[in-house]
């Protein structure tokens, strides 16, 4: 076993549960788009207070990619 693994071997359980339940799932398009729009949010709300002019941007690019994300329904 090496040292700091939460599992000895393949056989494990507890590898069977990660495997199972898609903790290493890889994301798709759609949530990969979804977590670039809640960024431009974040960042639209936090240059909200310094810079309008760069805050309306960001929240502009958040809506397009919120078109986006809902045309792929």
């Amino acid at each position: 076993m090496i040292e700091g693994h939460f599992f000895k071997q393949k056989g494990d359980p507890f590898y069977l549960h990660i495997i199972m339940f898609g903790l290493f799932k890889k994301k798709t398009e759609k949530e990969k788009l979804q977590v670039e729009h809640k960024r431009l949010l974040e960042e639209a709300y936090r240059l909200s207070t310094s810079d309008r002019m760069a805050s309306h941007k960001k929240y502009a690019e958040a809506q397009k990619l919120q078109e986006k994300i809902d045309n792929m329904d």
